[in-house]
């Protein structure tokens, strides 16, 4: 079984954190900022779930004891199906008293200290165990944020220019149109599967009603003559350098005809795009 790749970000405020995020996120990592130590083992069993994203870019806090860092830590890297990495950015503190007074920011610290220095002092110290364990370090003082880009696309061999995304989404037209769709398909004209009794209380995500949609002439119809259309838009909005793309599938609730159509369209693009799915009226 191929892993899944989880990057831990931390360091020193004003060392590039802000930065390297937005570029693992802008290289197709799910990302997630500032979360708690201690909270790391269970966010990692619910994106282990998670049918669309691989690899994860997590930015940790130091709010916590050693002994904490030591035990998630150490569980964590025990993950069979997960490939772990800790990032750490480091910097002089000339250059973070320099940034921080350049940009006017309050560091996180300013307020159980008197002055900055004893901030940036704190915060290393708190730090240290991080540090320690990290397999990566990078040193950001003499980085700008251009040269700090080019070296996390060496270090994690991904191209800075962000990856096109698609999202599929469905709904239903008795709940209104979602907002930011490129793209409208109405299925309404496919027999319902909600007239059903056996399938009215479930949805395009179970089995039965996916098979009840896919095997009338209709559907079959409409994703021949749908999926040139698509092919087509897809790779002309790609070569615009457009970051995503939203393509909005309705019927009548949101639970039967377009959640079966969103399914098969986001696992016919997957191996080509990043796919995501939202089934907005699934749960209504």
């Amino acid at each position: 079984m191929e892993k899944r790749e989880l990057i831990l970000v931390c360091g020193i405020s004003g060392a590039g954190k802000t930065v390297t995020m937005n570029y693992l996120d802008s290289a197709g990592y799910y990302c997630i900022d500032n979360l708690p130590v201690a909270a790391l083992m269970d966010t990692v069993k619910a994106l282990k779930v998670e049918e669309y994203f691989f690899n994860y870019a997590i930015a940790i806090n130091s709010n916590t004891s050693e002994d904490i860092i030591s035990n998630v830590l150490t569980k964590l890297r025990a993950l069979e199906w997960l490939d772990v990495k800790m990032l750490f950015l480091d910097v002089s503190n000339e250059e973070v008293l320099n940034r921080f007074q350049l940009t006017r920011k309050q560091h996180p610290f300013s307020n159980q200290n008197e002055t900055l220095v004893e901030a940036i002092n704190q915060e290393r110290k708190l730090l240290t165990i991080l540090r320690q364990y990290a397999n990566i370090i990078i040193d950001t003082t003499e980085l700008d944020d251009e040269k700090l880009k080019r070296n996390l696309s060496q270090m994690f061999d991904r191209d800075i220019v962000p990856q096109f995304r698609l999202c599929f989404v469905s709904f239903g037209y008795k709940y209104g149109l979602p907002n930011d769709l490129d793209f409208v398909f109405d299925v309404r004209f496919i027999k319902n599967p909600y007239y059903i009794e056996e399938l009215k209380d479930k949805t395009g995500n179970d089995q039965e009603v996916y098979d009840y949609v896919f095997d009338q002439e209709e559907t079959t119809e409409f994703i021949n003559k749908l999926l040139p259309l698509l092919d087509y838009s897809i790779e002309k909005h790609h070569k615009t350098k457009r970051s995503y793309l939203v393509i909005g599938v309705g019927c009548t609730g949101g639970k039967h005809r377009s959640v079966s159509i969103v399914n098969y369209l986001a696992q016919k693009y997957h191996e080509s795009y990043l796919v995501i799915k939202d089934h907005r009226d699934v749960e209504n």
